[in-house]
């Protein structure tokens, strides 16, 4: 699993410093975020998780450290990563809501909700994309750990597969994330991760110049 997180740290900081020799992606037309009923995305988060009373490679309710008398084992550090899925819809103007699943290198599946609060519509441009900042606050839990996120991101519609109506759209984007999680059964057992979200598939399109996959 150390591997795993690695791996995703590594694929974060490629895909962050090799956008800007991609081939420029498709033109979108503008229209208001909350227009769209449904708005759905995947995403990949690489980062950092500091660990306390734990090992950061240890699920934090699974297996919790004894007190030792070496204040060194109470707190550790370790490259993470997690691969998740969600959908929002609109409940007042600016401001989404929906659920997600997400699996994480250390935690497991976990489900929640989350809250968005867009700013205005086209107020960030990058890659070519007129695209929305955004607060996001994800909450979730399992059986074993609840986790809380803030989430400060740019996003932008993609169509992926061709055109789509105005009922539903694919979005794309980045964030600087926090998160912290703690263990449900022992409260002294938490961890603070903090880590850069992306979405994969448009991300691996414009870095690699896929055309074929619009």
């Amino acid at each position: 699993m150390r591997t795993l997180g690695g791996l995703l740290v590594a694929l974060t900081l490629t895909l962050a410093t090799g956008s800007a020799s991609a081939s420029p992606p498709p033109q979108i037309a503008e229209e208001p975020v909350t227009t769209t009923l449904v708005e759905w995305s995947t995403w990949l988060r690489g980062g950092i998780v500091f660990a306390a009373n734990g090992s950061p490679d240890a699920n934090p309710a699974r297996e919790t450290m004894p007190p030792v008398d070496d204040a060194s084992h109470d707190h550790a550090m370790a490259a993470v990563g997690a691969l998740g899925a969600g959908f929002t819809l609109p409940i007042r103007q600016r401001f989404r809501v929906g659920p997600f699943a997400e699996l994480r290198e250390r935690g497991g599946l976990m489900f929640g909700g989350e809250l968005l609060l867009l700013g205005e519509p086209g107020g960030l441009d990058l890659f070519q994309f007129d695209g929305t900042a955004a607060v996001g606050l994800r909450l979730g839990m399992n059986e074993e750990i609840r986790s809380a996120q803030l989430n400060v991101s740019y996003r932008a519609p993609w169509d992926l597969w061709g055109p789509q109506p105005r009922s539903h759209r694919y979005i794309i984007g980045a964030s600087v994330v926090m998160a912290v999680a703690q263990s449900r059964t022992d409260p002294s057992d938490w961890s603070m991760t903090w880590g850069i979200e992306f979405e994969p598939v448009g991300a691996l399109r414009y870095i690699l110049g896929i055309r074929s996959w619009y």
